[in-house]
């Protein structure tokens, strides 16, 4: 996940000192020009040559760090902003930058450590608070974070780019209550609806409120139509709800998207036994089983699936497979059984109905005098 940072660079005004050489007063000022110009290449060096005529000319070497990181040159602009706060120590905008070039570098405690000095001098610079909230995500400490973003939030409660990561922080923290709240109001105004609906649609499902899941998906889904893994969830939501016929539609469409999505090849093959479609829910089975081939589980629902559109012999090769693999499975003996007996062969049917009482499956003792006579 991407965070924003909240950044803006100003420059100290141009002012001849009668301290600083005549010289380095005029680079100063080219370098001011320059970087209004935009020409930050340029700025730092004429800041650099006001630097070289004066080396304690500190509102040359402030302005020249923020001209690098204009030009995100991160490391030179750190050295710059450490050597002003040596010589201004309670300048909390050179340690806010400072913070700001330590986020770009990906170098958290540092930023986190400049955020919380500049704070400490200047209350107000609501952008430390924002950023120092984002460095503390970046290193785990969730609570920390909410409690930056919550700050800002109670002074501009519109700031969806910071309530956003609020609900970020509170989803690591599993705080689904509360994500969903931060989720529910981001919405509203708009906010990456995209993002914000399928974030809210996982939380109502992971505290099982599938009901509520299922509108947020199907409005996430028209902002992204080829997301399998958007149909996989959706169509397991209406799965959990009982609706069979809309949760094998929903995985159908995920496996169009995705061949390959193994949760929507299994969920679609379950599907479409219960609604008794069982034409294919073999083919949906056989798929499965291209993937996971040793599925006991799915290998006894095909041949299941085979005994219902009376494909016998297809039934009793997966019943024998899996009697291979699980000698003790009652339930496959009764079923080979099954397939026996459809195709009059009584010697095996009786035998393998034998098999399965001997194993404790309870309908088996209600069939063997019919199948052993």
């Amino acid at each position: 996940m991407k965070y924003p940072l909240f950044f803006a660079l100003t420059i100290i005004g141009s002012t001849l000192f009668a301290q600083i050489p005549r010289n380095a007063a005029i680079a100063y000022n080219e370098g001011i020009l320059a970087f209004k110009e935009k020409n930050y290449e340029g700025a730092v060096k004429s800041y650099s040559k006001a630097l070289m005529l004066a080396p304690e000319y500190t509102k040359a070497r402030y302005n020249r760090a923020k001209a690098r990181l204009r030009i995100k040159d991160y490391g030179k602009a750190i050295a710059d902003l450490h050597k002003v706060i040596e010589a201004e120590p309670e300048n909390a905008a050179a340690q806010m930058y400072k913070g700001y070039a330590f986020m770009q570098l990906k170098k958290y405690p540092g930023a986190i450590s400049s955020y919380s000095k500049a704070i400490s001098l200047d209350p107000a610079l609501e952008d430390c608070y924002a950023n120092r909230g984002i460095a503390f995500i970046q290193e785990k400490k969730y609570d920390r974070a909410i409690s930056d973003f919550e700050h800002v939030l109670s002074s501009k409660p519109d700031n969806n780019r910071i309530r956003y990561s609020l609900a970020q922080a509170q989803s690591h923290l599993k705080q689904a209550d509360k994500a969903i709240a931060s989720y529910s109001v981001l919405i509203e105004a708009g906010y990456k609806l995209g993002y914000t609906l399928i974030s809210r649609a996982k939380h109502y499902l992971s505290q099982e409120d599938y009901e509520k899941a299922i509108p947020d998906f199907d409005q996430a889904i028209t902002f992204d139509p080829k997301n399998a893994e958007l149909y996989y969830l959706n169509g397991y939501c209406q799965m959990k709800t009982g609706n069979m016929e809309s949760a094998n539609k929903e995985f159908a469409l995920a496996i169009n998207n995705n061949p390959n999505h193994l949760g929507a090849i299994q969920n679609k093959a379950y599907t479409s036994y219960k609604l008794k479609r069982y034409d294919e829910a073999v083919a949906d089975f056989s798929l499965v089983l291209q993937h996971k081939p040793d599925d006991i589980n799915m290998r006894l629902n095909r041949g299941l699936s085979s005994l219902q559109v009376k494909d016998f012999k297809e039934a009793y090769d997966d019943f024998s497979l899996i009697i291979n693999k699980k000698p003790d499975m009652a339930s496959a003996y009764y079923n080979r059984a099954s397939a026996s007996i459809a195709m009059e062969e009584s010697t095996a049917a009786c035998a393998d109905m034998r098999q399965a009482a001997k194993l404790g499956y309870q309908e088996a003792f209600n069939q063997i005098a019919y199948v052993c006579k």
